[in-house]
């Protein structure tokens, strides 16, 4: 679990889970040993950035809060999924920076119009899984993927 690379923080991986999980406004903050931690998408939404400089063969970084159309998309998350492209693309240019590469899954147009608006609706869960799954395996099927999962051979 990270809670920060120099912080250290005995805990069970259940509450490290919690407190991962802990997204403001719908879960509480979990106190690990006295102090509130709360999801850290709060600092990055992905916070890939962490593993930048560790001289990894390669990156696989999961951006469910972004998107991989570049298009205009008219839905009211359209702002929040552009900020958080924005933040994916700086974190990834410090990961390839260091001569990592880097693969990244993002929703496609398909996987947000079955999502809907609200990323939290409990009811399209399966739906959303579905399609997520299918298009995760488009992504592996295209040759940039192939080559960057062919430097784990």
């Amino acid at each position: 679990m990270t809670f920060g690379r120099d912080l250290r923080v005995t805990t069970d991986v259940a509450t490290a889970v919690a407190a991962s999980c802990a997204i403001p406004g719908f879960f509480a903050p979990v106190a690990v040993d006295g102090v509130r931690y709360v999801d850290g998408g709060v600092h990055s939404p992905t916070n890939a950035d962490l593993v930048a400089g560790l001289e990894l063969d390669l990156v696989v970084v999961s951006s469910p809060m972004s998107m991989a159309r570049r298009g205009v998309r008219l839905a009211p998350d359209q702002l929040g999924r552009r900020l958080s492209l924005i933040a994916l693309a700086r974190e990834v240019g410090r990961i390839r920076a260091g001569g990592t590469p880097v693969l990244t899954f993002q929703p496609t147009g398909r996987v947000l119009d079955v999502m809907g608006w609200n990323a939290m609706d409990a009811s399209r869960r399966a739906d959303v899984a579905r399609e997520a799954h299918a298009s995760a395996t488009r992504r592996l099927e295209r040759p940039d993927a192939r080559e960057r999962v062919a430097l784990l051979d």
